[in-house]
């Protein structure tokens, strides 16, 4: 999911990253925070009318968030406002080859460009991204258009799936003939489902949940609470539960979460940018990284080879961060790979597979990791704008290839007025692409 509940439903990348830049202290300040800094100059300059501060900022923040699309679009609006027409048809060119896409013949800071060939022919570059690409099959399709899903996982000994619903604050399970149930619902403290792991050899399903609006049953007196549960595959009832609750100042919103053999638990809260993780035996959940430390941290992969855990900002990069050390930095990558906008993330074989699902990416990507794993090499589009896609949000592995949930519908379910209308949403589709 984006960033709830705080995008409720529908995140302004202004207002995630003008916060962030407040939330964290100068002295705690990584080179994804300082691009967030320029990045709020460059706004401030912008509405000032400072257009050759407003370019320099933009170009500052892409020296920290490289390959970010947004910062290539900000850099080829301030040129055009300066004037300056080679600068800005430079980023437009970079800006295309990250593979993302933007509406730009209706942007009023390209008007004066916008007869002039070279321009033309610029946006066709960047349109060409708006097209299908790759192929994917029909896995499942799940009848309930109200389902509102999120979370996904595979168990692989009873080759079932189970899947989170925002909307219905339960968890289906899928069997291997396609048949679904309810294996959780109605429980107190399970909110608005998000990131679902199986634990197979423990015989066990993490869930985690935030409670916001848009839920069924939504209490104020709870809104901005987030859980952390674990069931029992074979019985499904809930065997541990773990709840931190919001104040006048903080609300939280555990989003996903990764699990490393042992049986440690690592989740993500992306309302506070927080880091928590839950150690075998341990009856508390743990801070790892507190709050301020991320920026919307969204899906969470680990290569447990290398004791790193990968966290997806969403609206910045990908972060990297080494559990040893304690360090933590961006993912190094060329200028032609864009990483912002991932809600699903998974190591996979030195390979991250990434649902990015910000409007102007609208993908599943495949991220090549360089020794080390530190850095990526190169990236492939295993999926890109399929028919079925509205909102793929996470996915999960099943026989070595990757199913997700291909039209989770949120942003179309977070527009309706109640009551909401079952058949203005379509029956929940789950995509299979080959690895």
């Amino acid at each position: 999911m984006r960033i709830a509940p705080s995008r409720a439903f529908g995140l302004l990348l202004v207002t995630l990253l003008a916060a962030a830049a407040v939330l964290i202290p100068s002295d705690a300040r990584t080179d994804t925070a300082t691009g967030v800094a320029h990045y709020v100059a460059g706004t401030q300059a912008r509405a000032k009318g400072d257009f050759d501060a407003y370019a320099k900022s933009m170009s500052d923040a892409l020296q920290e968030l490289r390959g970010h699309s947004i910062l290539y679009r900000h850099i080829a609006q301030a040129h055009c406002l300066a004037g300056r027409l080679g600068p800005a048809l430079a980023a437009l060119q970079h800006l295309a080859e990250t593979g993302a896409y933007f509406e730009l013949q209706s942007n009023e800071d390209f008007e004066t460009l916008r007869e002039n060939p070279e321009f033309i022919a610029a946006m066709e570059v960047v349109e060409a991204n708006k097209l299908p690409l790759g192929e994917a099959t029909v896995y499942r399709t799940l009848d309930d258009p109200l389902l509102v899903p999120e979370g996904i996982a595979y168990d692989p000994v009873e080759k079932a799936l189970y899947v989170s619903s925002i909307r219905g604050r339960k968890i289906l399970k899928v069997g291997p003939d396609g048949k679904t149930e309810d294996f959780a619902k109605g429980l107190a403290s399970y909110y608005a489902g998000l990131g679902l792991k199986v634990d197979a050899q423990r015989r066990t399903l993490w869930a985690v949940s935030a409670s916001f609006n848009g839920m069924l049953g939504h209490d104020e007196s709870n809104h901005g609470w987030a859980s952390l549960s674990a069931f029992d595959l074979e019985t499904g009832e809930r065997t541990r539960e773990f709840v931190v609750e919001a104040s006048v100042d903080v609300t939280h919103n555990f989003n996903d979460l990764v699990l490393d053999s042992a049986g440690t638990v690592f989740l993500t809260d992306a309302a506070t940018g927080a880091l928590y993780s839950l150690p075998v035996g341990s009856d508390e959940l743990e801070e790892l990284f507190p709050a301020g430390t991320l920026f919307g941290p969204n899906g969470i992969a680990l290569d447990e080879e290398h004791g790193l855990l990968y966290v997806a900002q969403y609206s910045l990069d990908i972060a990297v961060i080494d559990l040893v050390s304690q360090e933590i930095g961006s993912l190094a990558q060329s200028d032609e790979v864009a990483t912002f906008g991932v809600d699903g993330l998974y190591f996979h074989d030195n390979e991250l597979i990434a649902v990015q699902n910000h409007p102007a990416l609208d993908r599943i990507a495949r991220f090549v990791l360089g020794e080390g794993g530190k850095s990526i090499d190169r990236e492939e589009i295993l999926a890109r704008r399929l028919e079925a896609f509205e909102e793929p949000t996470t996915g999960t592995f099943v026989d070595g290839d990757f199913v997700f949930i291909a039209n989770s519908q949120i942003a179309i379910y977070d527009q309706m007025e109640p009551p909401v209308a079952p058949d203005s949403l379509q029956p929940i589709v789950l995509l299979r692409v080959k690895l």
